[in-house]
Parts: C-alpha cells; sequence; structure tokens
C-alpha cells in the first residue's frame, strides 16, 4: 500500500512534467532517490511501477535507483554521522537521541526527456 501512494505520487510528477514539455515528449530515465531507511525497497517500487504504469506512455521508461545513506545528527553533542539504523547511537558520545537528517526520503531526482 505504501508503495503504491509513491508510485502514485511519482506517476502525478511525471505526468505534470510531460504536460509541459507536450504529447511528443518521450520519458527515457526516471532517477529515483531512495534511502536505505525509506520504508520501501527499489525493488518494491520498480514491481509497483511496472503494473501500474503499463498504459502510460512512459511505461518502458528506464528506473535507476540512488540510494541515500541514513545520516543523523546528535541532539546531546551535535555529532553527525552516517548511522545504521534509526535505532544507532553516536559514536562520539552514545546518546540515543538523534534527528534523522536523511535517509527516509523517497523522490524522483530527474527524469530525462527526448
Amino acid at each position: 500500500m505504501h508503495d503504491t501512494h509513491i508510485v502514485n505520487n511519482m506517476m502525478a510528477m511525471i505526468e505534470e512534467k510531460l504536460r509541459h514539455l507536450g504529447p511528443d515528449t518521450k520519458v527515457i530515465k526516471i532517477m529515483v532517490v531512495v534511502g536505505i531507511a525509506a520504508n520501501t525497497t527499489s525493488e518494491h517500487l520498480s514491481a509497483t511501477f511496472k503494473q501500474m504504469a503499463q498504459e502510460k506512455p512512459y511505461a518502458a521508461a528506464q528506473l535507476v535507483f540512488k540510494a541515500i545513506p541514513l545520516s543523523a545528527r546528535c541532539a546531546a553533542c551535535s555529532s553527525v554521522f552516517e548511522a545504521k539504523d534509526s535505532k544507532s547511537a553516536c559514536p562520539s558520545c552514545a546518546s540515543g537521541d538523534l534527528d534523522i537528517l536523511s535517509g527516509k526520503e523517497t523522490y524522483i531526482e530527474s527524469i530525462e526527456v527526448e
């Protein structure tokens, strides 16, 4: 269900771009950023996209995924570090009070057209 929502949003963004570029525009590649803690995977998004976009003019576009690591800032000492998961402890002071900076997001970074 979560993947369906993400892919619906992706498709809306692609269709908005195509509206501005015209009906003869062909989508070649879609670059999708997926954080490692995003509650989805590139495999799930790819399968969901393939299923949902079957009748769309961009159904044959290549999906390329870029993984973003989980980055956190320690609320206690302000150290910024790459975390293994959201329950990681700060490597500088061992605090578990973290603010996640990146790694949970999923979005389209770019759309290549011709």
